[in-house]
Order: structure tokens, then C-alpha cells, then sequence
């Protein structure tokens, strides 16, 4: 053997002793301090290496800061993540589990005014639909069907499917349902954030076992949280039409491989007949999705569209909220953008979603029925 050959195995060896020395130690510690990175904009999110970012585990407050401003609210999350009270990692014997991925509108958070008014004026409700599921169930009288908000702001579908296959998978759940699609299509404000779930078997099986070695989820935080958080004037979409319809698809194959109930969610946006001059809020709610909220509905039906055809293709429950969202009585969107919805929409999505689980038989009849 000659001597560079020697030299490069002792460069190669001495390397590999340097990383796994590394990711021991990184181990023995709590790594979370070096990665886990607040969100500039909302301080119950944080950067994450493998989700791109997601709720702060264990946050829990009475007030909130959104870009800067503070907001009374009553935020708890739990320890896994997820919003709301702790829950087993393995599911209890006779308990019934409801997942709920999705982004804010799931998250749960209403502009009841602009976030750029005078802090005086500002409101938020932070109410959520599957907050609303979980209260109309124990109504009417389910006792143990459990419903976890997976919901993170800024979610698009590639995100909802990552953390289906990561987190949600483990919780053995009996029901998941799925509601994106506005952030989609949004312009990507950080292309290192970019997350699309690989074709390849073999290629996604190595990204989740090297997605657990501390040091590459370091260095992954570390390049993540330096990256610029502008929209560039050549950002792409973070989920073109083809990557959603395909996230879609492999989330039904995911329940199919792993025997639980999906149900996608639809996502309407409120009826441009209703629009104000939101001004300086308006080019909040548009954040790059589109140039006029014109636009926004058009490129947003397409993406309804392409769930509503995978849903009927598939032969998958699509949940259709739109008709009673916008036949209310009731404000049943923000104020101050055409997005979330407010307190009685979320009301309404919860009351649809146990008619259709109740209709599906997806869950037992009422107690009070038997």
C-alpha cells in the first residue's frame, strides 16, 4: 500500500471518528438549544432541519407576539409539537384518534383587525376547528375520541406530508384529516425551506435515517436560520400544481399502507362580493401569492380543483366547507383577509366534519343512539 493511500484511509478514518464523536456528544446533550432557532415572525414557531419549522414544543402563554406585536391569547403546546394538551405517544386502549394536519386556519388564528394598526387596535382570535371537534364531540357525548391539532402556520401540503410520515405515523391514529392549499402556492420566502418529499423509496428511507443524526439536523438549523426570510423577486411557488396533486396522492397511499381513515378538507377563501379596501393589510394576506386578490382566488381554485379531482379519482372523502362558510349568517371569515376563519367558521368546519365521520361511520354512533 502506498503511502497517500495510507494517508488518505487515516484522513478517512480520523474523519469518521471525528463525526461519530461529534454525534455522541451531541446526543448526550440537549441539541435543541443550538437548532431549535424562534420564527422572526411568531414566536411560538421555530426552525426546524427536517419540517423547515414548526410549533415550539412545550410553549405556553397568555400572550403572543405576531411580527413584532403583542396579542393576548392563550397558546399551549405540547411537548410532541402539537396544539393543545399532552397526549400518550402510544395510543390508549379503546381510544379513537382524530389528527388534524394543516396551516394556521388549522393552527387556529383569526385577524380580527391588522396587524399593522396601532397596537391599541389590534385583536386576534386564536379559536381552531379542531378545538371546536373536540368540544362538540364531548357535547355530544363521546367520551373517547381524541382530537390532536397538528395544524403550523405556513404549512403547505409538501410540509402536512413530511409530517404526517414523521410525527403522526407513531400516534397509530384511526382518523387524519388534510387542509391546505393557500400556501401552496404562496412564493417561497427562503429557498433553503424548500421541502418536497423524494419519489425514490430508498431516497426517502435515507433522508429519515440521516435526518435523526444530531449533527446533520445542526448544521442543517445552523444554514437554515442564516438564510435571507424575503420573497425574491424570482421565488418559486413552494408547491407547484404537480407536486401538491402528488403530495395528495401519497397521503391517501400512506393511509392505505398504515390502515387509517383520510379525509382532505376543502379551503375557501371568502367571496370576493364581500372584499373591502384592506390596504396595507391587503399586501398581508397576498404575501406573494398573488398580485391582486383576483389573482389569488384564480390560482387558488385551480389548486381546489386538483384536490377535488385526486379526492374523486382516489375515491377519498373531500369535506366541502364552502357552501356553509359562505351562506352564514355570520362573519365566518377574518375581517382583515380572506383566509382564516373566524370563531363561528370554525364552529361550522367542526360540525360538518362529525356529520361526515358519523355518516362515513368512521366513528361510533352517538352514545345516547345506541
Amino acid at each position: 500500500m502506498g503511502s497517500w493511500a495510507k494517508i488518505g484511509i487515516l484522513i478517512a478514518s480520523g474523519t469518521l471518528i471525528a463525526v461519530l464523536l461529534s454525534e455522541w456528544g451531541l446526543r448526550l446533550i440537549d441539541p435543541s438549544t443550538f437548532q431549535k432557532t424562534t420564527f422572526p415572525m411568531f414566536d411560538w414557531v421555530v426552525f426546524d432541519p427536517v419540517m423547515s419549522w414548526q410549533n415550539k414544543a412545550g410553549f405556553d402563554s397568555e400572550n403572543v407576539t405576531i411580527r413584532g406585536k403583542e396579542f393576548q391569547a392563550n397558546i399551549h403546546v405540547n411537548s410532541q409539537g402539537f396544539r393543545g394538551d399532552e397526549v400518550a405517544d402510544k395510543k390508549p386502549d379503546g381510544v379513537l384518534r382524530i389528527v388534524c394536519l394543516g396551516d394556521s386556519s388549522t393552527f387556529g388564528i383569526t385577524r380580527l383587525y391588522g396587524f399593522t394598526r396601532e397596537p391599541q387596535s389590534i385583536e386576534a382570535s386564536f379559536d381552531s376547528y379542531p378545538g371546536e371537534l373536540a368540544k362538540l364531540l364531548i357535547q355530544e357525548g363521546y367520551r373517547n375520541i381524541e382530537v390532536i391539532n397538528a395544524g403550523v402556520i405556513g404549512y403547505h401540503s409538501s410540509q402536512g406530508l413530511r409530517q404526517l410520515i414523521t410525527q403522526v405515523l407513531d400516534l397509530q391514529p384511526n382518523i387524519v384529516t388534510a387542509r391546505f392549499g393557500i400556501n401552496d402556492h404562496a412564493r417561497a420566502w427562503n429557498p433553503a425551506l424548500l421541502t418536497e418529499e423524494p419519489e425514490s423509496t430508498v431516497q426517502r428511507r435515507l433522508l429519515y435515517v440521516f435526518s435523526e443524526w444530531r449533527l446533520l439536523r445542526l448544521l442543517m438549523g445552523v444554514y437554515q436560520s442564516i438564510q435571507p426570510l424575503h420573497l425574491e423577486a424570482n421565488s418559486v411557488e413552494w408547491v407547484d400544481p404537480d407536486r401538491f396533486q402528488r403530495n395528495l396522492r401519497r397521503m391517501v397511499e400512506i393511509s392505505h399502507e398504515n390502515d387509517f381513515k383520510l379525509m382532505l378538507i376543502d379551503y375557501p377563501l371568502r367571496p370576493l362580493a364581500l372584499e373591502t379596501n384592506l390596504g396595507e393589510d391587503l399586501k398581508n394576506t397576498l404575501m406573494g401569492r398573488a398580485a391582486t386578490l383576483e389573482k389569488l382566488h384564480q390560482r387558488h381554485n385551480e389548486y381546489q380543483t386538483l384536490q377535488a379531482s385526486t379526492a374523486r379519482a382516489l375515491g377519498t372523502p373531500l369535506l366541502k366547507t364552502k357552501k356553509a362558510l359562505h351562506e352564514s349568517d355570520v362573519a365566518t371569515f377574518s375581517a382583515y383577509d380572506p383566509i382564516h376563519p373566524t370563531k363561528a367558521g370554525a364552529v361550522i368546519i367542526a360540525e360538518l366534519m362529525l356529520h361526515q365521520f358519523q355518516e362515513l361511520d368512521w366513528i361510533p354512533p352517538r352514545p345516547d343512539e345506541k
